[in-house]
C-alpha cells in the first residue's frame, strides 16, 4: 500500500491508523512522512499497525520524507540520496521468498528530474 499523507496528518494519527488498518497491508509506503522523523512516533505507528520492520528516508527539502513499514524483515536497505524528495530501495524477506521494493517520492513538477530518478531506481 502507498499512502501520500501530507504533513498535517500528525495531528490525527488515530485516523491514519484506522484507515490503514482497514486494508491490513503487509507492506506500507508513506510519502510526505517528515513527522515520522521523531523515532517515538515511528515506533508507535509500527506497533499500532503491526508492521514491526521499518526504514525512514529523509528528503533534501525537509518535507517529502519517505517511510516504509513491513510485516516482513527488511534487508539490503539503500536510502536514495540524489532525489529531489526521497526514496528507499530494499528487499523484504517473505515466506515465499525475497521481494525487491522501491519506495520513492518522485519530483512533482519536473519531468526530466522524474525520468532521471526513475532511471536510478531501475538500474
Amino acid at each position: 500500500m502507498t499512502y501520500n499523507v501530507g504533513p498535517d496528518i500528525k495531528d490525527n494519527l488515530s485516523l491514519l491508523v484506522k484507515i490503514i488498518k482497514t486494508t491490513s497491508p503487509d507492506i506500507l509506503l508513506i510519502n510526505e512522512s517528515n513527522w515520522l522523523a521523531q523515532k517515538s512516533l515511528l515506533l508507535s505507528l509500527s506497533v499500532d499497525l503491526e508492521l514491526p520492520y521499518y526504514c525512514f528516508a529523509k528528503s533534501s527539502n525537509k518535507s517529502n520524507d519517505t517511510t516504509l513499514l513491513s510485516k516482513y524483515p527488511l534487508k539490503d536497505i539503500v536510502i536514495l540520496k540524489n532525489f529531489k524528495n526521497s526514496g528507499i530501495l530494499c528487499v523484504a524477506k517473505t515466506i515465499d521468498g525475497d521481494i525487491s521494493l522501491a519506495g520513492v517520492h518522485l519530483s512533482p513538477s519536473m519531468e526530466d528530474i522524474r525520468k532521471s530518478e526513475i532511471a536510478e531506481v531501475i538500474t
